[in-house]
């Protein structure tokens, strides 16, 4: 058997193949000026899926008819996120909560923090958030990035970390996300929020809505 179990092909398909494809359309089209169709790859994606993700970025307003990227679209491939949640981030900053929307999408672009089988986590950090997981996990990150934030010393620091396991956090999951907010605050030059969750919530809910509606 392979090293990597029974279960895994020894030729995986290739992640060009695997994902949506919206996210790639519009980098390569804002970078090239060339319609992703229009190229040929090494492990060519099936066109369906190309011409779908030109019309997810097209309906998330990324591109125009003419398929030119707009000026939303250009800041939303800049971003170290999917487009979806690049265009969540970007209807945030409209309605004025924009800091705390990165860190969300940050977390979700990183594929979660949080160890599932461990109820910890939400008893810990956002037992009243029953409705949505985005805010439930921001929840989360914000209240781990303040505990590692805390750690004066190196020791402090481990101490944090093992604690940060024992609430059902993933460390190198939390490291992630923290790159790419740190990365998407400064491309968008966005402070720190002065809102609370709860105050920003309903706004946060409406931005996500917005930019997830292309999934």
């Amino acid at each position: 058997l392979p090293p990597y179990g029974p279960d895994i092909h020894d030729f995986s398909k290739p992640e060009i193949c695997r994902r949506l494809l919206e996210t790639s359309w519009l980098r390569v089209k804002a970078a090239t000026g060339i319609d992703m169709e229009k190229l040929e790859f090494l492990d060519q994606p099936p066109l369906r899926e190309v011409k779908n993700g030109r019309r997810r970025c097209m309906a998330l307003g990324c591109i125009d008819r003419e398929h030119r990227v707009t000026h939303r679209g250009l800041e939303a491939s800049s971003l170290p996120m999917s487009v979806q949640l690049a265009c969540a981030v970007l209807e945030a900053m409209k309605l004025g909560v924009g800091a705390l929307a990165i860190a969300a999408a940050a977390v979700v672009e990183a594929g979660g923090i949080v160890d599932r089988g461990n109820p910890k986590w939400r008893e810990t950090f956002c037992p009243k958030e029953q409705d949505s997981d985005i805010l439930a996990q921001l929840a989360v990150y914000l209240g781990a990035c303040k505990i590692l934030e805390e750690a004066a010393s190196l020791e402090d620091q481990e101490k944090a970390v093992v604690a940060l396991v024992e609430y059902g956090i993933d460390p190198k999951a939390l490291k992630r996300a923290r790159l790419i907010h740190d990365k998407s605050r400064q491309r968008l030059k966005v402070r720190d929020s002065e809102l609370t969750l709860r105050e920003a919530r309903e706004s946060l809910l409406q931005a996500f809505r917005i930019g997830l509606a292309g999934h």
